[in-house]
């Protein structure tokens, strides 16, 4: 929570992801989204990120770092056809120990 309250919820912290871009993971800081580069559109990834029923995990983040780049490796291969929907399948079990 130290971290969490020092670093990540930081006005410093959350004003260099403004300025690069970014939406910080913080609540109440619509009055510094009006003042960002690009207000209409942080706002609106802030409003959607807010307002969502819910929160899903992205399958890379998910894994171990050694499985993770499997599966970004494998699906770099699915996608240019390099390998079947199957052989995806059974790669990700093989990394994942099924």
């Amino acid at each position: 929570m130290k971290y969490l309250r020092g670093n990540v919820m930081s006005d410093s912290y959350v004003d260099s992801l403004l300025a690069n871009g970014s939406v910080p993971p913080v609540n109440g800081i619509e009055t510094k989204l009006a003042k960002a580069q690009d207000p209409a559109y942080l706002s609106y990834v802030y409003n959607m990120a807010q307002n969502a029923p819910n929160f899903q995990l992205s399958w890379d983040q998910a894994l171990s770092p050694g499985q993770a780049d499997t599966l970004l490796d494998n699906l770099d291969q699915l996608f240019l056809k390099q390998v079947t929907p199957q052989q995806f399948s059974a790669n990700m079990n093989d990394t994942i120990g099924k």
